[in-house]
C-alpha cells in the first residue's frame, strides 16, 4: 500500500491510498499511473510515479584453453577484465611462447542484466608493458541462453584489434559463468 498525503503547514491532510505490487515492480511497466482510493473506496485522484528495480547478483567468469592467433611473433601476457561504472574485477596471465593458456584466473563481480548488456570482458594480449591487442567478449551472447544454477561452457572467437583499430589477430577459448 502507498498512502497519499497533502502535506501542509498547519495539519497533513489524507487523500487516499493505492496499491502497487512486487511483480509490477520487478516486471514493469516503469511508468505507473496509479489510482488514489479514498476511504470510502471512491477515486480520489492518479498518482503517477517511475518506479526502477535493479536486481544485483553475483556473477563469475572462468576462461580456459585461451590461444591468440596472429602474426605478430612476440610471447604474450593476458590482462582481463569487466569494468562497469560500478564495479570491477581485472585478473591476468602470464607471459606465454606459444600463446596457450589452459586455466585462467577467476573473474568475479556483482552486477544486473543491465551492466551485463552495457559492459564486456575485455582481454588484453600485452608483450612486456604495451598492449598489442585487445577482444572484447560479450558476457549477454553467453548467458542468454543459461540456465540458474548449471555451470555451462561456452567455444568463442574473437577478433583482436590493436590499440589503433587495426586487426591483430584472433583470440578463441572457452567462457564458463
Amino acid at each position: 500500500d502507498i498512502e497519499v498525503w497533502d502535506k501542509n503547514f498547519l495539519a497533513d491532510e489524507y487523500i487516499g491510498k493505492t496499491d502497487l505490487d512486487l511483480e509490477t515492480i520487478a516486471t514493469g511497466p516503469t511508468e505507473l499511473l496509479l489510482l488514489v482510493r479514498d476511504q470510502n473506496g471512491g477515486t480520489n485522484g492518479r498518482l503517477k510515479m517511475t518506479v526502477e528495480m535493479t536486481e544485483v547478483s553475483p556473477i563469475s567468469a572462468t576462461l580456459s584453453n585461451v590461444e591468440i592467433t596472429s602474426d605478430n611473433p612476440q610471447a604474450l601476457s593476458l590482462v582481463y577484465y569487466y569494468n562497469s561504472n560500478k564495479v570491477s574485477a581485472r585478473s591476468s596471465a602470464p607471459q606465454s611462447v606459444n600463446r596457450f593458456w589452459s586455466d585462467l584466473n577467476l573473474l568475479q563481480w556483482e552486477g544486473s542484466l543491465k551492466d551485463l548488456a552495457e559492459h564486456s570482458i575485455l582481454i588484453e594480449a600485452h608483450a612486456g608493458p604495451s598492449v598489442l591487442g585487445i577482444a572484447k567478449l560479450d558476457p549477454l551472447n553467453y548467458m542468454l541462453h543459461h540456465h540458474p544454477g548449471e555451470l555451462e561452457v561456452h567455444d568463442f572467437k574473437l577478433d583482436m584489434a590493436n590499440p589503433h583499430g587495426s586487426s591483430f589477430g584472433t583470440i578463441t577459448g572457452k567462457v564458463m559463468f
